[in-house]
């Protein structure tokens, strides 16, 4: 009966579930149903063309790509003039009935590379990926979200992660500033913006943990909590 956060959704550990279960079915006793067999199921079709047929699980979108949303919401609310909580929700309901979400319209440098960044993730190829986080970091040195994404997609070694998350750090250190740090602990991740160093910084520690640094990794995730 709770309500259903999507943050919490663990498909790896769904997954790994269903996976226990189909071993512990093996070892029953039961006999083993061939490729070629009529299904058990009696449609007809050979099993694995029916209940035996093999699926994918499916692929979920990056996270981050709901942010580009939640930014695209923001500003739609930036631009109103509202006189009550309620009315703001009324507002943002009728805005994005039957599932339409305003466009994110990126407006300064740094949301323009934001803007790649989320195309990167979008896209399929690695190379891609590499080249439009390069692309993003043409347009803003302080898109913390391309270092993120290079840690992820171009360090081989735990060295290289460790140097593209501290650029990230650093990038999000300066466009946030130190009066928002201040101003917003405790809310810090209830701002969109906050997250793309958030992840930064996670990423910095658990490479740092990994090198043996960890004093330096536990520094920084009490920093974060």
């Amino acid at each position: 009966g709770g309500k259903f956060d999507p943050e919490e959704f663990d498909l790896d550990g769904i997954n790994e579930a269903l996976r226990s279960h189909t071993r512990r079915d093996a070892g029953t006793g039961r006999a083993k149903i061939g490729r070629n067999d009529p299904c058990p199921c009696g449609s007809g079709k050979k099993y694995k063309n029916c209940c035996g047929r093999v699926t994918q699980p499916p692929v979920l979108p990056d996270r981050r790509l709901m942010e580009r949303d939640l930014r695209a919401i923001q500003k739609l609310i930036e631009g109103q003039h509202f006189e009550s909580v309620e009315e703001m929700n009324a507002f943002l309901r009728e805005t994005t009935a039957k599932g339409r979400i305003p466009e994110w319209k990126p407006e300064t440098p740094l949301e323009q590379a934001q803007q790649l960044v989320y195309q990167a993730l979008e896209a399929g190829d690695k190379k891609e990926q590499i080249r439009l986080a390069m692309d993003a970091l043409k347009i803003s040195q302080d898109c913390t979200e391309a270092y993120v994404l290079l840690a992820e997609k171009v360090a081989e070694v735990p060295e290289q992660a460790r140097d593209w998350y501290r650029r990230g750090v650093e990038a999000g250190e300066r466009v946030l500033g130190r009066e928002l740090f201040a101003r917003e602990a405790g809310y810090f991740w209830g701002i969109v913006e906050t997250r793309p160093y958030m992840r930064a910084r996670e990423g910095l520690a658990e490479c740092l943990f990994l090198l043996g640094e960890h004093d330096a990794a536990i520094e920084h995730f009490r920093d974060m909590l």
